[in-house]
């Protein structure tokens, strides 16, 4: 490679711009760092506006506090990694509600991320659906099987357990559809236990079961300011040159490293880097990655290539 390396991120979103403070952290001093973003604006799902000259959040507006085993989660890590912990605060004030026929309901008790362990306790913001989450005699999940979330809540507990509970609690934080939502990805716990329970009444008591939280514990938490600051934060300590409104179109490898092709199809800009990290959503990313000469590098943490 040449000197000084020259890595590309395509994507603005939060994942690509962590993935540029971890390379400016683990890279060789000098590393030029340049995240190209199609849109004029960074942060991709986190978006901070205002509302009657208050912050209010336009896409997720807390993140988890624990990762699934308990300890501290990516996004307070984060947070701390960008001098931000002291910013860190809970949304706990009040009684959280939910709008429903004109009205504000409370939030029931005993769910988990919106997805209930007691049917009765629901009852005041959404009708289960009867009989349905029967024992069928073998786990809800296979061994190696994934679903969205949406998907298994609907199949146990219908559609208005889903729209009124689960895709308000769950978008909060994955600023998602339940249903294009990965169980494994945003809920391993339950997903551990769906792959041993006959019923999701009983895989979100197990889940709740094998990670207690201790009392008074917050489960969200956000930045005073608004998600945004992350974003603002992140820029600045990783280095990188910002390229917005700069759509990466194209990546070919080449002898040295690889090629963008950024900008319009009329006027493209070629770009040469040593290396590219894809930031971008599964269907922009397979695109770009249909190439025949395509060469695909796994490293394991000893960093041995496999």
């Amino acid at each position: 490679m040449r000197q000084p390396w020259r890595v590309a991120v395509v994507g603005g979103g939060v994942a690509g711009l962590a993935a540029a403070v971890r390379l400016r952290d683990r890279a060789p001093a000098g590393t030029e760092i340049t995240v190209y973003e199609q849109s004029g604006v960074l942060g991709g799902k986190l978006r901070t506006g205002e509302l009657a000259g208050q912050p209010v959040e336009f896409g997720a507006e807390s993140f988890l506090m624990r990762d699934p085993t308990g300890s501290e989660s990516a996004a307070v890590a984060f947070a701390r990694r960008l001098g931000l912990a002291e910013k860190i605060v809970h949304p706990t004030v009040g009684q959280a509600a939910l709008v429903i026929d004109g009205g504000l309901r409370p939030i029931p008790g005993g769910t988990l991320v919106g997805v209930p362990g007691d049917l009765d306790r629901v009852a005041t913001v959404a009708r289960p659906a009867a009989d349905a989450d029967t024992d069928g005699g073998r786990p809800l999940v296979g061994p190696d099987a994934d679903v969205s979330v949406g998907a298994l809540v609907r199949s146990r507990f219908g559609d208005e357990v889903v729209e009124r509970l689960v895709d308000p609690m769950l978008g909060g934080v994955y600023a998602g559809r339940a249903d294009d939502l990965s169980l494994v990805t945003t809920m391993p716990a339950l997903a551990r236990a769906a792959r041993v329970e006959h019923t999701l009444v009983g895989a979100v008591r197990a889940a709740q079961a094998a990670a207690p939280r201790a009392p008074g514990a917050p489960v969200f938490g956000t930045l005073a300011g608004g998600l945004s600051t992350l974003v603002e934060a992140a820029v600045t300590a990783s280095g990188a040159t910002v390229r917005r409104d700069a759509a990466v179109r194209e990546l070919t490898a080449t002898d040295t490293g690889w090629r963008l092709t950024v900008g319009p199809t009329r006027d493209p800009e070629l770009v040469d880097v040593d290396a590219v990290v894809l930031a971008v959503p599964a269907r922009p990313a397979a695109r770009l990655l249909e190439v025949d000469d395509l060469r695909v590098e796994f490293r394991t943490r000893d960093g041995v290539a496999k």
